[in-house]
């Protein structure tokens, strides 16, 4: 948390780690955070939010900030599901047109890794679980399922991660362009999923070619929810 929340870097825009203030008092030290609003997850719920899809797409855009900025770090999340990204408000802009925008903060970095600037690429992997098996209840990546001593790439078990609520509560607004971008990032093989920095270009310059009004829109995409999410 140091790493991503301390200057110069927290006064990026394109940094949405939650912003932290330590106080220290004696042995103990306290970590501060802003309050925040629900996660994107609740706001991509239809029954719950009156999100337009304009609204979801926008945060998926600063949710994909958040993930460029800390794998240009060197930091590999692991738990990089939509309830892990906070914003300050929902818009709800099915309700009535809302030209302000609320800022996405990623958070939870107890799972998280961080790989030494000297380590290659090629070599930046681990192996197991975020958490110990007997605690962990998230849906599995495959090649979390292989064995605990199977090394992976943790970035791109992130990109599984942060496709996983996109396939399953946004694949059916209506929109080809949208509907299609996520499976990919669901690929069986972690070497063919997009990167964070890829989906962002191919998301940006869709929303730059269309109108605003093909995007204010409801949608209907009732969320599927895993048993093993029940317990979030």
């Amino acid at each position: 948390m140091r790493l991503l929340t301390t200057s110069p870097d927290n006064l990026l825009s394109n940094n949405h780690i939650l912003p932290m203030e330590e106080i220290v008092y004696q042995d103990i030290v306290f970590g501060v955070f802003p309050v925040l609003g629900n996660s994107v997850r609740r706001a991509m719920m239809p029954a719950m939010q009156q999100s337009s899809v304009e609204d979801i797409v926008l945060m998926i855009m600063q949710a994909l900030e958040a993930v460029m900025y800390i794998h240009s770090k060197n930091v590999a999340h692991r738990d990089l599901f939509m309830d892990n990204f906070l914003v300050e408000w929902s818009p709800e802009s099915m309700l009535g047109r809302n030209w302000t925008r609320p800022r996405v903060y990623l958070i939870d970095f107890e799972t998280a890794v961080h790989f030494p600037d000297d380590v290659d690429a090629s070599q930046r992997l681990v192996s197991g679980l975020p958490f110990p098996d007997s605690m962990y209840n998230r849906e599995r990546a495959p090649e979390l399922l292989i064995s605990e001593s199977h090394m992976y790439c943790p970035f791109r078990l992130d990109m599984w991660q942060f496709g996983f609520h996109l396939v399953q509560m946004f694949s059916k607004t209506g929109i080809v362009e949208i509907d299609t971008m996520w499976l990919p990032l669901r690929s069986d093989n972690p070497a063919d999923r997009p990167t964070a920095h890829e989906v962002f270009q191919k998301l940006g310059d869709f929303i730059a070619d269309v109108p605003p009004q093909m995007l204010h829109r409801a949608y209907t995409c009732d969320p599927i929810v895993s048993k093993t999410l029940l317990v979030r």
